[in-house]
């Protein structure tokens, strides 16, 4: 009985769709790479959005507190943003060296903004959707005086 079924051909279709579940299956694989790279990419920019934030209000809790008590002289002020900025590149890692960083110190307040570009992750990148990869945090600090 298997010799009449080989003699009339392949009960499991026409030799004309045999490999097609390796070309489906080779797909379905490469979708899945897709999505877990997106998904990953996603997470680092979380982690590094975090990661900023935390730098950036720690450097500026430092110029806070280094210009707290007066007399705030220019070059006291100048020193203690190049430390604060040493330190957040520090925090940062490697990525410290990419960031942006602009100090504005007011009588009451400290602004700083820190602006980066982190890596993209996924292969091609989504063109003119940067959302994952810029990061742009600022951070404003009240400064106490001491008297």
């Amino acid at each position: 009985r298997g010799r009449e079924q080989v003699a009339r051909g392949d009960p499991r279709g026409p030799l004309g769709e045999q490999g097609t579940g390796v070309v489906a299956s080779v797909f379905a694989v490469g979708a899945f790479l897709a999505l877990l790279m997106l998904a990953v990419q996603v997470a680092f920019a979380l982690y590094a959005r975090s990661t900023v934030s935390a730098a950036a209000f720690d450097a500026a809790r430092l110029v806070s507190g280094a210009t707290a008590s007066p007399p705030d002289s220019p070059s006291r002020l100048a020193y203690s943003e190049t430390t604060a900025t040493a330190h957040l590149r520090a925090l940062l890692g490697g990525y410290g060296n990419r960031a942006v960083v602009h100090w504005q110190v007011s009588a009451n307040e400290v602004h700083l903004t820190v602006a980066m570009r982190l890596p993209m992750l996924l292969p091609l990148g989504i063109p003119g959707d940067s959302s994952l990869a810029d990061v742009r945090r600022t951070v404003v600090l009240r400064r106490e005086l001491v008297p």
